[in-house]
């Protein structure tokens, strides 16, 4: 018998509140073997810049923690060239670590785990 992996994939679409603007999506995968989740994100390069990647992303991860109890970290794989990337992701928590061994090799692996974004938020109970 082959063992069965439920991977869901969550999208959420990103609107201005002032005028409903569409500006982008966030993304997520829930992988519930490995107790993690994979984040991306794609704003309209008119929405960037903002601080809406920023806010959107932090939602997103809070999310994820509060609804998603067998979810221990979320990542994501920003490439090198993209300073913009790593910065948002840095500003929301995530570092470069070591890939997990289960993973398939790429150039990068950043993670933020629920234990460290629950110091982070000392409002979250």
């Amino acid at each position: 018998m082959k063992r069965l992996i439920i991977l869901l994939s969550i999208l959420i679409v990103v609107y201005t509140k002032k005028n409903d603007n569409f500006c982008g999506e966030l993304y997520y995968k829930k992988d519930a073997k490995h107790k993690r989740a994979g984040l991306d994100i794609k704003l309209l390069p008119q929405m960037q810049g903002r601080g809406l990647a920023t806010e959107s992303l932090q939602l997103l991860i809070s999310y994820i923690f509060k609804n998603e109890p067998q979810i221990e970290a979320v990542w994501t794989e920003p490439s090198e060239e993209n300073a913009a990337a790593r910065k948002l992701y840095s500003r929301c928590g995530l570092k470069s670590k070591e890939r997990p061994t289960d993973m398939k090799p790429a150039a990068s692996y950043w993670e933020l785990t629920r234990k460290d974004w629950q110091k982070n938020n000392s409002n979250f109970r």
